[in-house]
């Protein structure tokens, strides 16, 4: 879904994410707090959640 997913490539790109998964991840970078902007505007962070 982070690399991948078709549906969140409007959101991945407006958010500047690498295609690589492991620069995604890595901590204390800007691209952490932009993950979590894409996770949340895409609704699989309240899915998450609310799974919990």
């Amino acid at each position: 879904m982070i690399t991948e997913c078709l549906l969140t490539t409007n959101s991945r790109d407006k958010r500047m994410l690498p295609y690589n998964i492991c620069e995604i991840l890595a901590l204390k970078t800007e691209k952490t707090s932009s993950l979590l902007e894409l996770l949340k505007e895409t609704n699989h962070f309240r899915k998450y959640n609310n799974n919990t």
